[in-house]
């Protein structure tokens, strides 16, 4: 009955492949174009914008291509070919040598010690750039082909429109951490159980878990079970990483995973799998013939996965970065010049302390390593070092061949994995001498991160207290002046911003990261969300003058002389009725 069952379902699916082949040829040709754009004119009531429907066809066909391969390579596994049993057979035997049970007792204790030290972060309740869009309009979490992550979103709102019911994803996504620091912990010190996991272990994690970096990611309360997803998916292919077919099967389902959740882990692979070559080679108990065929492997998929990304699922992006590669001629300058400017990042996020203790965790990784029972002593530095900068350029992951690529803390957030690397390593070599300073350092670290995440939840605290005071002084001084509750025909237009509250500012003398990390809600339009929450969450409901390609009778009402209406210590407001002009003063020292 089983195997009947399974036989209508692969001729099910193949069907559904073949017609989603047929739709997706049918979006490309231009009669079927203008029945469907003609037909949405007709629901609308309005013409509609031929050019970006048509792009729009182009991109659903992609899209129903790879929905195609995927409803092919389902039917293909529940078929009875010899090679489709073998694949099923070897993926289920491995999944079945994984004792889930006693992953449960670890897990919960770093979930427990996670939501401990990020407690501050989530009593802060902040609404964090998308977080302020979503709560009032509920937008989706889809945009850049993150598939997965609109998917999931509706799942956990329990509707397609979206709300805000945090702290419970921030909470989930700490959980999917958990998780994933234990695997993390597994793939890369040998098949281990999980109850022999040593609570020493747990000091590698912090880096990758709370770093300075990730938290940025945990801000967001939409996001972050989905950015959290991309690490978990990137990391569990390397828990079957010496059986080939497992191997193959979940990097292929982890890599577009994480690709449609969250791009900027797509470092974390390639550093995995540098590292189990490095273990590999530094142990002595694999060919080299083994290792070039491991490495080659993961680039294979790796290679093929994103291939596969960027033909059928990518979106072309927005204006503060860009999805496209760089040139063939221009590749090595333009790699380099992404390395540098992500190093110089790095170090400006740094104070000295951290600094210091990133130096020693790194120092302390090539001494443990100089000393390879298996190789002499020079080829083990040489090796070290080598492998020591591989893992920091791949940090950055993808972005590296990116022409704009991201430096926001969100998109960083790999060299916590970095140096939980080097900090799993440094504790895997107890025979050296340097294994009691080694955890020193690491000690020292993880309380440097501990401490900022504490720091940093109540600076977010103290910034929206800061922000609703200078948002109800400047809403009260604007309903004063202009008390008409029909204001569709004005427009605002910021100047300045309001800056940061004494605290941040104190914070950001100690450590310079909080500054990128913590936003600014009222002022010029940047990121446009310095605007939303002054026009939205205030119900002050005006026209934002902006000057976009689409508005080309764009004002700037600086260069205008408007009357001043009112002038305070916080702000000024001119306007000749029409056009509003406020003048922000942030007093930062």
């Amino acid at each position: 009955m089983k195997n009947y069952f399974r036989n209508w379902l692969h001729y099910f699916l193949y069907l559904c492949a073949v017609i989603t082949l047929i739709v997706s040829a049918a979006l490309l040709i231009p009669y079927i174009q203008s029945l469907i754009i003609k037909f949405g004119v007709s629901l609308a009531g309005r013409p509609l914008n031929v050019p970006v429907w048509i792009e729009r066809f182009c991109d659903w066909s992609k899209h129903s291509i790879f929905i195609a391969i995927i409803f092919a390579g389902a039917g293909f596994l529940c078929c009875n070919h010899a090679f489709a049993l073998r694949i099923r057979h070897e993926v289920a035997e491995s999944i079945h040598t994984i004792d889930f049970k006693n992953f449960l007792k670890p897990v919960l204790i770093l979930w427990g010690l996670l939501s401990i030290i990020s407690f501050s972060l989530l009593r802060a309740n902040f609404s964090y750039a998308d977080d302020l869009h979503r709560a009032v309009e509920g937008g989706i979490v889809d945009s850049w082909g993150r598939y997965v992550a609109g998917f999931l979103s509706q799942l956990m709102n329990a509707s397609p429109i979206l709300s805000d019911i945090s702290p419970l994803p921030q909470i989930l996504a700490l959980f999917i951490l958990s998780v994933s620091t234990v695997v993390f912990i597994n793939s890369l010190c040998g098949q281990i159980k999980p109850e022999e996991i040593k609570p020493v272990y747990f000091l590698c994690v912090i880096p990758l878990t709370l770093s300075p970096w990730f938290l940025e990611n945990l801000s967001y309360k939409f996001d972050a079970p989905y950015m959290a997803i991309s690490i978990f998916a990137s990391i569990t292919p390397f828990l079957f990483k010496f059986k080939s077919i497992p191997f193959s099967f979940f990097s292929v389902v982890g890599l577009l995973i994480m690709c449609t959740t969250y791009q900027a882990s797509s470092g974390i692979y390639i550093m995995m799998t540098t590292t189990i070559c490095f273990q590999m080679w530094k142990k002595g108990n694999a060919s080299y013939k083994t290792i070039a065929l491991f490495a080659l492997r993961s680039a294979i998929l790796f290679a093929i996965t994103l291939g596969i990304y960027k033909i059928f699922l990518v979106d072309k992006g927005g204006s503060y970065m860009s999805t496209q590669a760089l040139p063939v001629s221009a590749i090595l300058p333009g790699i380099v010049h992404n390395v540098f400017t992500y190093g110089k990042t790095i170090y400006a996020d740094c104070n000295l302390i951290w600094k210091i203790a990133i130096v020693l965790v790194a120092l302390l990784f090539i001494i443990g390593n100089s000393y390879s029972l298996c190789h002499k002593h020079i080829a083990s530095l040489v090796v070290s070092l080598l492998m020591l900068t591989t893992l920091f350029i791949f940090s950055f992951g993808a972005y590296i061949v990116l022409q704009k690529p991201l430096f926001s803390c969100r998109a960083v957030y790999g060299f916590g994995v970095f140096l939980a690397i080097l900090s799993l390593d440094i504790l895997n070599n107890q025979r050296n001498n340097s294994w009691k300073i080694g955890v020193c350092c690491i000690i020292i670290l993880d309380w440097c991160f501990v401490s900022f995440a504490s720091e940093y939840g109540n600076a977010l605290t103290d910034q929206k207290r800061y922000t609703d005071f200078r948002g109800n002084i400047l809403i009260q001084d604007l309903s004063e002046l202009f008390p008409s509750k029909n204001k569709t025909d004005m427009k605002l237009q910021l100047q300045g911003n309001i800056g940061f509250s004494p605290v941040v500012q104190h914070d950001a003398s100690i450590h310079p990261i909080i500054k990128r990390l913590v936003p600014i809600d009222i002022g010029e339009a940047g990121d446009g969300w310095t605007l939303f929450y002054l026009l939205e969450y205030y119900n002050w409901n005006t026209n934002h003058n902006a000057n976009r390609d689409d508005k080309p009778a764009y004002q700037d009402f600086t260069k205008m002389n408007l009357p001043t209406l009112k002038s305070t210590y916080y702000h000024t407001i001119k306007s000749d009725g029409k056009n509003i002009l406020i003048i922000l003063y942030s007093h930062d020292k």
